[in-house]
Order: structure tokens, then sequence, then C-alpha cells
């Protein structure tokens, strides 16, 4: 009985490496052309180790359809990202994923960009590693955080952000990069200025034009990011 019961799950997990695997290699294809940095497999049994069984303890963020858990594997930190199937959703969770974990390879060496370690591909939806955020992530800042952002500082992630998603937009497709994947680093703000309320008012006009009703008429990401780095020379 014990022995049917392994095979059964050994079969599960090698259909779920089979069906997840496929669609990766597709999206990779199809996104740059196969054109990304090799990331690493991880076995299932090593990220439930590393995250003591996925324990809530470890969760340092939840959202809709994925949690985020601190992990330790090799002697290293990572961020384990744990998925969960949205039957309410229009979208494919696996496409979604795997179109995530495509654009992530391809920003590894960005700045400011949360790099992908690997993958794990024997759940029923892929599991992602992502290094972890020693100098803490934006998401921590917004959500958590007790003190505000000064000015400058949101200034700076916003070029930051924009560069990385003018880079991304090289792809065929397109992912949202959330606020978890920014790295924030927090010794730089006690070098930072004051408000400039000129840069308010030019950050004021982008952001209008950037929400104009006809798509056609919005900036492309890669004006957005030159515009903010201009602001910021003000």
């Amino acid at each position: 009985m014990l022995s049917r019961f392994r095979n059964h799950k050994n079969k599960r997990k090698e259909g779920y490496f089979l069906k997840n695997g496929a669609v990766m290699l597709e999206q990779l294809i199809h996104s740059f052309n196969g054109n990304c940095n090799p990331i690493r497999m991880y076995f299932g049994k090593e990220l439930k180790k590393a995250t003591n069984n996925y324990n809530w303890d470890r969760m340092t963020h939840e959202n809709w359809n994925f949690q985020l858990y601190k992990g330790v594997h090799d002697d290293h930190e990572i961020l384990v990202k744990k998925f969960e199937g949205d039957s309410n959703s229009c979208m494919d969770p696996l496409e979604l994923i795997t179109n995530e974990a495509a654009i992530a390879s391809n920003m590894s060496k960005q700045k400011n960009v949360l790099k992908l370690l690997g993958c794990c591909l024997e759940t029923e939806l892929p599991t992602l590693v992502y290094e972890f955020p020693a100098k803490g992530i934006l998401s921590h800042h917004i959500y958590r955080g007790s003190q505000l952002l000064p000015w400058q500082t949101k200034l700076k992630i916003a070029v930051e952000v924009a560069d990385a998603v003018a880079y991304k937009d090289r792809g065929k497709n397109i992912a949202d990069l959330q606020a978890f994947q920014v790295l924030v680093n927090s010794n730089e703000w006690e070098n930072l200025h004051d408000t400039s309320m000129g840069q308010v008012a030019e950050c004021t006009k982008l952001a209008l034009w950037c929400l104009e009703s006809d798509p056609y008429d919005n900036p492309t990401m890669k004006e957005v990011a030159r515009r903010f780095r201009l602001i910021k020379s003000f």
C-alpha cells in the first residue's frame, strides 16, 4: 500500500515537471528567442526543508495568488514564491508564472531588481526562487513601514523602476513588475535632499500623460524613464 502511494506521488511529480517544463521552455523561446540567463532547478523537498515546510512564521508577504517565504538553502538566504491556483481568474496561472520567470531571468543583472535564482517544476504550479533582499524590498516599505519614504527616495525608485520596465518591455510578453521585486537600499536615504516643488509639478504632468485615455497617446516606458531621469536632475 505504501509503495503504491509513493509510486502515485512520484508519477504526479513527474507529470507536473513535464507539463511545467514544457510551458516554461516555450515561454523562454517565445519571449526572448531563448536568450535567457540560465536558472537553477530545485527539488520540491529542498524548498520544503528550506522554508520549514512552508511554515507560516517564514512567510514575509501574501497576495491573492502567491505567498513569499524566507528560507535557507546551502547556507544562503532565499525568497521562495509559492503560487496558488485561482479558479475565479480568467488568466492561465501557469502562463503568468512562466512569463514572470522568463522576464525575471533576463533582468537578473538589472540594478535594484530582485534576482531570480531558479525554480521548482515538481509542484502543481512552478515555484520560483529569488535571492533574499537583505537590505529590504519596496513592498515592505509600502505596506509595513512606519516611516514615509522621503520624496527623493520615491523619485529615485521611480527612475530605476522605469528603467527596469523599459528594459523588460523589449520582450514580446509583458508581466507586472511587482513591489516585492524592487530592492531598496535604505543606506542611501540619509544622503538625499529635500523635496523640490518643480520636481513634484513635472511628475504630476508625467502622471497625467500616462493616464491619457487613448493608449496611443501614452508615453513608452523608455520615454517615462528618460523623463524621470531629467526630473531627477533638477
